[in-house]
């Protein structure tokens, strides 16, 4: 059989504590444990089915329109000018003048005639039917690979509150034979 000898560079602790000149001291570890906690995404047979449904409905929207209309008026004044006569306005009218050359002995300016231009603003309803649309969205739970689907818009209020206890149920059962699964390699370790 053979013995194993002690390596030159490792040194006993006995007889490290000889070795010192100074009184022997004795060393006591101190340990401390810390805690490292973590969650992990595990992917499970169950999930969310979302589906949405347009609805149609009718409304009447009936707001005030603003409309505004011109009214042209034509008066003859027949009157002679010496120079272009401007455009001027007398409270909401726009008067254009019209001027026009008239051969005389002599060469005068005559205003011809004045178009009087007044707006007027009148307000008045033009109801229309449009089309409005609205989205619900209806859930649904899967369960397992199975399609069991259990809709949260049904209203079933006596075997509603018996299924969701059974749901929660078999969801408790499933969470345990999981956590059995993820555990059984680690102990196998």
């Amino acid at each position: 059989m053979e013995t194993k000898r002690p390596r030159d560079d490792y040194v006993e602790p006995e007889l490290a504590g000889s070795r010192r000149s100074a009184p022997e001291e004795t060393v006591i570890p101190v340990l401390q444990e810390e805690l490292d906690v973590h969650t992990e995404r595990v992917e499970t047979d169950s999930g969310v089915r979302v589906e949405k449904h347009v609805e149609r409905h009718e409304q009447i929207v009936d707001e005030p329109l603003a409309r505004e209309e011109v009214e042209v008026e034509r008066v003859a004044i027949n009157q002679p000018v010496d120079q272009p006569v401007a455009v001027r306005y007398e409270g909401d009218t726009m008067i254009v003048p019209v001027l026009e050359e008239v051969l005389v002995v002599e060469k005068r300016l005559m205003l011809k005639e004045e178009i009087r231009i007044t707006r007027r603003k009148a307000e008045y309803r033009a109801p229309q039917r449009v089309t409005l649309r609205r989205e619900h969205a209806d859930v649904q739970r899967i369960e397992n690979s199975q399609e069991n689907f259990s809709s949260a818009s049904c209203n079933s209020p006596a075997g509603e509150t018996e299924s969701a206890e059974s749901l929660l149920e078999q969801k408790r059962r499933q969470n345990q034979d999981l956590r059995r699964t993820l555990e059984s390699p680690r102990t196998r370790k």
